[in-house]
C-alpha cells in the first residue's frame, strides 16, 4: 500500500494578544512645587503583545510628565494620561501641586548692643531650604530708637531697646533680635598743639543725647611725661558727662621749661564700657618746644705746632700783637687748632 504525509498548519488559529485596558499605581496625588513622583503604568492583560504607553498632561504649566515621572511646577491642578499604543486604553491621574509653606524662620543675632548711628546687619534663614517664598518682612517695635530696613540693616537713633522682628511671607513665621542702642562716645583733639610759653590745646570727649549720666573711662599713653603739661581737669581716667553736658573739654597747657625735648605726644584713648559704644577711639596732641637744641662744641686742641697754614686750612684767624701774643685759630678735618705765641720786649 501507498502512504503519504503532509503538514498542516494552524497559523489560522493564531492570535495576537490584544490590550484590554491600563491602570496607574496613583489615581490622585499632591506635591509640592519643583518636586517629583513617578507613576506606574500596568497594562492589562498581561499576556499582551504591545504593552507600549504615551504620557500627556493637561497643563504642562502646573505639572509636566516624561515616562511616568511627573513634575510639579506652579501651583494648580492638572491631569496626567496614560494612553496605550495597541488600543488607545487610558488611565488618568489628578496630580495637585502646592507651594512649599515655610514651616519656621530664625535670625541671627539674636541679640545686638550698639550705638547711636551706628548700625548692623540681621540675617533670616527660612526653613525648610525648599520653601517656594522665603521672602521675609522686617519690622521695629520703636522706630525711635531703632529701624530696620527691607535688608535688615538696623541702626540705632537714640538710646534704648528695640525689638526686630523678621515675618516670613508666607506661612506668617515670626523670629526676633533684641537690640540695644547705648550712648556713643568719641574724642577728638579739638586743638592738636600745646605749645611752650603759648597757646593751649584741648581734647574733647563727647556722646550723643543721653538721659543719665555716663562716666568715660580713658587711658594715657604718648611720649609727653606728666612734668611736660598740666590738665584742666586733671587726667584721672575718667570723665563724666551728663544730659546737660553731653561734651566736655580737657585743656592741656605745656610747662614752659629751659630744657630742650623737642616735639612730645600726649595720647588719649578710650576705654570699653558696658553703660556706652566707642565711635572714635582715641585722639594724639603735641606738646610743641620753644627750647633750641644745645650746641655740641667741637674738640679744641691746644698747640704750639698747630697746620701749617696752607690749602688744608679751612679757617683761619688770626690776631696779632707785636709786642705781647700771637693767637692763631685754625680748623682742619672738624677740629680746631688754637696756637699761643708769647713775644719777650
Amino acid at each position: 500500500p501507498t502512504s503519504g504525509w503532509s503538514q498542516k498548519s494552524n497559523c489560522a488559529t493564531c492570535e495576537v494578544v490584544a490590550v484590554t485596558g491600563v491602570s496607574l499605581n496613583e489615581t490622585s496625588k499632591s506635591l509640592a512645587t519643583g518636586s517629583n513622583f513617578t507613576l506606574t503604568a500596568t497594562v492589562a492583560p498581561a499576556n499582551a503583545a504591545n504593552k507600549n504607553v504615551t504620557w500627556s498632561s493637561s497643563n504642562n504649566t502646573v505639572a509636566s510628565v516624561s515616562n511616568g515621572v511627573v513634575t510639579g511646577n506652579t501651583p494648580g491642578t492638572a491631569t496626567i494620561t496614560v494612553t496605550t499604543q495597541d488600543g488607545n486604553k487610558t488611565a488618568t491621574c489628578t496630580v495637585t501641586v502646592q507651594d512649599v509653606q515655610p514651616t519656621g524662620v530664625s535670625v541671627s543675632p539674636t541679640t545686638k548692643a550698639l550705638g547711636v548711628g551706628q548700625n548692623f546687619t540681621i540675617t533670616a534663614t527660612v526653613t525648610p531650604a525648599n520653601a517656594t517664598n522665603k521672602n521675609v518682612t522686617w519690622s521695629s517695635s520703636n522706630n525711635t530708637v531703632a529701624t530696620v530696613s527691607n535688608s535688615g540693616v538696623v541702626t540705632g537713633h537714640i538710646a534704648g531697646t528695640a525689638t526686630i522682628t523678621a515675618r516670613t511671607a508666607a506661612g506668617n513665621r515670626t523670629a526676633t533680635c533684641a537690640v540695644t542702642v547705648k550712648p556713643t562716645v568719641s574724642i577728638t583733639a579739638s586743638k592738636p598743639n600745646a605749645y611752650e610759653g603759648g597757646a593751649t590745646g584741648e581734647f574733647t570727649i563727647s556722646t550723643s543725647a543721653i538721659s543719665s549720666n555716663i562716666t568715660v573711662n580713658y587711658t594715657i599713653s604718648g611720649s609727653a611725661s606728666a612734668a611736660d603739661y598740666t590738665a584742666n581737669p586733671t587726667l584721672s581716667g575718667s570723665i563724666t558727662l551728663t544730659p546737660a553736658q553731653p561734651s566736655k573739654t580737657i585743656t592741656i597747657t605745656a610747662i614752659d621749661d629751659t630744657e630742650y625735648e623737642g616735639p612730645e605726644t600726649l595720647i588719649l584713648s578710650l576705654s570699653s564700657n558696658n553703660a556706652y559704644k566707642i565711635a572714635t577711639a582715641s585722639a594724639t596732641l603735641t606738646i610743641v618746644d620753644n627750647d633750641a637744641p644745645s650746641c655740641a662744641g667741637p674738640v679744641i686742641l691746644y698747640t704750639t705746632s698747630a697746620p701749617a697754614i696752607d690749602g688744608n686750612i679751612d679757617v683761619v684767624w688770626d690776631n696779632t700783637v707785636p709786642t705781647y701774643v700771637t693767637k692763631r685759630v685754625l680748623e682742619q678735618n672738624g677740629n680746631l687748632y688754637m696756637t699761643i705765641l708769647t713775644y719777650m720786649s
